[in-house]
């Protein structure tokens, strides 16, 4: 089983290697890197891109060493692989439901087992 987390879209965190480590969205569609942990903090989550952004900025800040103008920074590959798998586990943990599934549930729907919103 994965911890790897990925979103509707197929985006997911990974580590940018080319230059000082960072941990950035990186855009299936594109092939490339979109925004970057830790460039600006997420408002208070409204939906569910920024409940994403808000729990990977809160899991990979306490083991980044400084920020810039392009996020967390790490000084080495092993810490940032480590800032990775706790963001990973966070946003896998508390994935919130889908508005229908609540729904479901309020009116008696049991998931199957091993079912993920």
């Amino acid at each position: 089983m994965s911890t790897e987390y990925i979103c509707e879209d197929g985006d997911y965190l990974a580590v940018d290697e080319r230059d000082v480590y960072y941990i950035g969205w990186y855009l299936a569609d594109d092939g490339d890197f979109g925004q970057y942990v830790g460039e600006h903090e997420p408002p208070t989550p409204s939906d569910k891109d920024e409940w994403e952004a808000k729990i990977a900025y809160d899991a990979i800040k306490p083991y980044a060493d400084g920020t810039d103008c392009r996020g967390f920074y790490f000084g080495t590959k092993r810490k940032a692989f480590h800032a990775l798998y706790a963001a990973n586990r966070a946003l896998n943990k508390d994935v919130p439901w889908p508005e229908w599934a609540t729904k479901a549930k309020a009116e008696g729907w049991k998931p199957p087992k091993g079912w993920k919103p």
